[in-house]
């Protein structure tokens, strides 16, 4: 009888779940990860500066990015947690090395996944 009705309220949680729209897709966060490699070595970059722009205007001009400018660890990278699967493009620099004339958009990121991108500076 325990069991039964522990099986009811599962099924009502999961339709409510699906009636609001409230699916694993939604569980699982978009993130993006950049990596942020040397032209110069092949070396990875530590202590880079990463922004994220949902516009190439903005990218251009460097203004609204989305979140807070985060700065990659000894392996180079940073992630971006919780966005939206969109197109965005992708600032790095690291004292007077960047990205600038290689400017970087992503495709459309996968929704519920963490999707990987490498940036190079020089």
């Amino acid at each position: 009888m325990l069991n039964m009705k522990r099986n009811i309220v599962v099924v009502i949680v999961v339709l409510l779940m699906v009636g609001t729209g409230f699916t694993t897709y939604q569980l699982i966060p978009t993130n993006l990860r950049v990596t942020v490699i040397s032209e110069e070595n092949n070396a990875f970059v530590e202590g880079a500066s990463v922004s994220i722009y949902t516009t190439e205007a903005d990218f251009n001009n460097r203004e609204n990015h989305i979140g807070e400018i985060q700065t990659t660890d000894r392996r180079g990278r940073t992630t971006f947690r919780k966005l939206e699967a969109a197109e965005y493009y992708i600032y790095a620099e690291k004292g007077d090395l960047n990205n600038i004339g290689m400017a970087v958009r992503t495709d459309s990121l996968e929704a519920g996944k963490i999707n990987v991108i490498n940036i190079i500076i020089n």
